[in-house]
């Protein structure tokens, strides 16, 4: 299993419902998508930082949503943070 982590920091007032809709919106396209595992979404709205993990079944299938990725439009937070790891160990229960 793979996982990309992207990182963000924004005016914590940009943190409206508009924009964290925008995100379950990108989280929905991520889960037609060929090998997603899930997603976990972070914020902290005292200082506008935030992390979104996506995971995926396999690297192809991380490196594939990449190509179908698409920034919020209109602009948002500038210069996001990106990495991708494998994961080695996932203890999420129901």
């Amino acid at each position: 299993m793979h996982a990309r982590v992207t990182r963000i920091t924004t005016d914590p007032a940009e943190l409206t419902d508009d924009m964290l809709g925008f995100r379950a919106a990108v989280i929905g396209q991520a889960a037609a998508s060929p090998g997603y595992r899930g997603a976990i979404d972070l914020i902290d709205r005292e200082t506008g930082r935030a992390i979104a993990i996506t995971l995926w079944a396999t690297e192809a299938d991380l490196k594939a949503s990449e190509r179908a990725r698409k920034g919020p439009p209109g602009g948002g937070p500038s210069s996001p943070s990106v990495e991708t790891y494998e994961v080695v160990l996932r203890d999420l229960p129901a």
